[in-house]
């Protein structure tokens, strides 16, 4: 007979129950003799078994499944289901995975319908799945209680910094044109009327030394000499000034606009700038 060997070492130990099998070396009728083919079924269904027994033995728990599965597959043994059932119990005592117990209740129930229809009894399996049963509503309620994480609201994205847009300056303006008109002109004018002043006197200087050299220069040739000398200077200082004053009303003129291009003024205001003689009105 093929027979389970095991003990209860805890909660979900291993009940073993012998399983109905094909009694060897009897005297048999013709009839009731087993085929070759059935033979080697109950031979596979022993082997595996066995298999089955040795790995539950060594805590393998996957393989003694497997093995217990491909076992009831061969022989049918309702004892096989109650195997089963205790190698995923002790599964679950490893892993902790309650799929484990799941499929053990399953197999347990399943292994007490069968026995109860046939008269036979169940044995502890009843138990069995009373335990399974408090087992698993203790671990639910356990995952039930811990506390979820409180849901943060994302905090609000930062306002974007609104980006300046920059002050688009407008092109040079008639201001602009007429101050450079009147700051080179200034400093032409200027420089032509001082140099032509300077030389001027200069030779005048130069000829009445040399006129003197020769002959005494009279009073009245000295006079004359006198008044073409501080003409040539009034000249020169005239363009001096001339120029200076150009120069200063074209540089208020550039500055003006650019004032003006960079910052407009109000509506209705007018500004005014005077200078050598001159008002500009912008």
């Amino acid at each position: 007979m093929l027979r389970v060997h095991g003990s209860r070492a805890s909660s979900f130990g291993v009940l073993l129950w012998a399983l109905a099998g094909p009694v060897a070396a009897q005297a048999q009728t013709p009839a009731e003799s087993v085929s070759a083919a059935e033979g080697d079924v109950q031979a596979d269904g022993q082997r595996l078994f066995d298999e089955a027994s040795a790995a539950y033995n060594l805590g393998k728990f996957a393989d003694a499944i497997a093995k217990f599965e491909a076992a009831y597959a061969l022989l049918k043994a309702p004892s096989l289901l109650y195997n089963l059932g205790q190698a995923h119990a002790k599964a679950y005592e490893i892993d902790q995975d309650l799929a484990h117990l799941r499929q053990a209740r399953v197999l347990f129930t399943n292994f007490i319908k069968i026995r109860e229809s046939t008269g036979e009894a169940t044995g502890d399996a009843k138990e069995r799945v009373a335990e399974i049963e408090a087992e698993i509503a203790a671990k639910e309620q356990a995952a039930a209680a811990v506390p979820r994480p409180a849901l943060v609201a994302p905090a609000p994205a930062p306002a974007p910094t609104p980006t300046p847009t920059p002050t688009r300056r407008r092109p040079p303006g008639a201001l602009t044109y007429a101050g450079a008109g009147v700051l080179v002109g200034g400093l032409l004018a200027g420089a032509g009327l001082a140099a032509t002043g300077f030389v001027s006197r200069g030779r005048l200087v130069d000829q009445a030394a040399a006129e003197g050299t020769l002959v005494p220069l009279s009073s009245v040739r000295a006079d004359e000499y006198a008044a073409h000398e501080g003409q040539a200077a009034a000249m020169a200082y005239a363009g001096i000034g001339v120029g200076a004053a150009l120069v200063v009303t074209g540089a208020a003129l550039l500055i003006v606009d650019h004032v003006r291009r960079g910052k407009p003024a109000a509506a209705g205001k007018r500004a005014r700038f005077t200078g050598a003689g001159m008002a500009v009105n912008f």
